[in-house]
């Protein structure tokens, strides 16, 4: 008398679950991460992109200060902290954003407000690390 479990008429399934559930699970994983990835590289390019990020970065690069404190070139890092809010014609910008050169890093900070379209800057401040030093760059004139 045979036993209820045969081999011969296992289906697809019942063959080849024990690869097939991990394969899955590691591909929605991984899915679901490319998604996060890219959710957050769209982000990031979205703020590089904005007047308030473009501008203080700019003027850091040319400031004599950051440049003999941190080497040259002087760069902007990748991972900026921060937000900026839009609406119209008015907006908030409130950023931390890495710099490095050749001889260190610092933290650029920026604090603006936008105004009938035009960004006003309250806060351009550079924190060099592992130091006191703080460097204020020149508000760009009204």
């Amino acid at each position: 008398m045979g036993s209820s479990f045969d081999p011969a008429h296992r289906n697809w399934w019942q063959r080849n679950w024990k690869w097939c559930v991990p394969v899955l699970c590691g591909s929605v994983l991984a899915l679901l991460i490319a998604a996060v990835f890219a959710l957050a590289l769209g982000l990031m390019q979205f703020l590089r992109s904005a007047t308030p990020y473009q501008e203080p970065v700019a003027m850091a690069k040319a400031d004599a200060q950051v440049i003999q404190a941190l080497g040259a070139p002087v760069e902007a890092g990748w991972f900026s902290n921060g937000k900026i809010e839009t609406v119209d014609d008015s907006g908030h910008a409130d950023l931390r954003i890495p710099l490095h050169g050749s001889k260190g890093r610092a933290q650029l900070y920026v604090v603006a407000d936008k105004r009938q379209g035009r960004w006003r800057y309250q806060t351009l401040e550079v924190q060099v690390e592992g130091s006191d030093s703080v460097i204020a760059l020149d508000k760009p004139a009204p």
